[in-house]
């Protein structure tokens, strides 16, 4: 989480966050100075957003998974576990610890409904803390 803490405000609620670090290499930079980390890091943590991102926007014809109420109720429980299976094989295994392990990925999929879209900080923002 230390990464993210190093942004701002604008680079966490961007639309498209991963493009404004492409787009602006000096971000990274700065960020990982900020959170005394390599820039290689930095840019891992944005393409597991940008692939976690993607699995999302895939979700989202899963028969109503981000309707309005509790998510739970939305897809069978068959459905959540074979789903947190896949994102799970997809993430790093050091990303999923710094969510919070399968708990703090559960955090994020209730997010996802409470506000599907947002940039980084509304999808990532205040896990694992």
């Amino acid at each position: 989480m230390t990464i993210m803490d190093s942004m701002n405000d604008g680079e966490l609620d961007h639309r498209d966050g991963a493009k404004l670090f492409t787009k602006q290499p000096g971000r990274i930079i700065r960020v990982s100075q900020g959170a005394g980390v390599t820039e290689r890091e930095v840019r891992e943590l944005i393409s597991q957003y940008t692939k976690f991102a993607g699995v999302v926007k895939k979700m989202g014809g899963i028969k109503g998974l981000f309707k309005s109420g509790d998510m739970s109720k939305n897809v069978n429980p068959s459905q959540m576990a074979k789903l947190n299976q896949q994102i799970t094989k997809m993430m790093d295994p050091r990303v999923l610890q710094q969510i919070g392990g399968m708990p703090g990925l559960q955090n994020v999929m209730r997010q996802l409904q409470q506000g599907a879209g947002g940039g980084l900080g509304n999808l990532m923002g205040g896990l694992g803390k």
